[in-house]
């Protein structure tokens, strides 16, 4: 049985059973469930959530906005307000069917199947030996969007399911733009929000 343990500020685990310890390096730590605890750790003046086994040994990198238990070795990982699935066992994402999505997203920071045709992918820029910028504001993540495993779109900074024929997305700043899922660009990301009204009809607000 692991018991937290607190030591100068940080957190570690003492195992009871054998009297063992692992180091307390965390700035946060929760307590062990079915051979994994969700840990935090802190580097680029930012704290980062990671899991580790029993051995101390990190499963899941710590480079998370947030992590949860979600059952069975998979935890759900959050990145930028993107949720994504990762099995620790097979060392990959899942996709919406919780099969392994292909191997060629699991180089990213995190890979999302927002539906049967479609992939988002993100790479996290926080802390990147030189900050790029755009409009003026300091680029922290990187994302693309893979449509029947083609990339269709690159080096914009978000993306969100709009409807089941749109997608949302920024390339700079706070402004939105919308695209058809073939990453046809309809409306330039140049307004601060849209509005459903019909299949073929938005309201997209411009202005501050």
């Amino acid at each position: 049985m692991f018991i937290r343990i607190k030591k100068n500020g940080k957190w570690g685990y003492f195992n009871s059973a054998n009297g063992t310890t692992i180091a307390c390096d965390y700035y946060d730590a929760k307590d062990f469930t079915g051979g994994y605890a969700i840990v935090q750790s802190y580097r680029n003046n930012r704290h980062y959530w990671g899991v580790i086994n029993e051995s101390g040994k990190y499963v899941i990198k710590p480079r998370y906005d947030s992590i949860e238990f979600y059952g069975d070795d998979v935890f759900k990982v959050e990145l930028f307000n993107h949720i994504g699935l990762w099995d620790v066992v097979s060392e990959c994402f899942l996709g919406l069917n919780s099969q392994p999505l292909s191997e060629a997203y699991q180089k990213y920071d995190l890979a999302i199947e927002l539906d049967s045709e479609l992939v988002l992918v993100i790479q996290d820029k926080r802390g990147a030996s030189k900050t790029k910028f755009d409009a003026g504001w300091p680029i922290t993540n990187e994302c693309r969007l893979f449509f029947h495993e083609k990339e269709i779109i690159g080096d914009f900074t978000n993306v969100f399911p709009f409807n089941e024929t749109f997608l949302l997305f920024t390339k700079n700043s706070f402004r939105f733009g919308l695209m058809k899922k073939d990453g046809c660009v309809v409306i330039e990301p140049d307004y601060v929000s849209f509005s459903f009204i019909s299949n073929n009809l938005v309201l997209a607000r411009y202005g501050s």
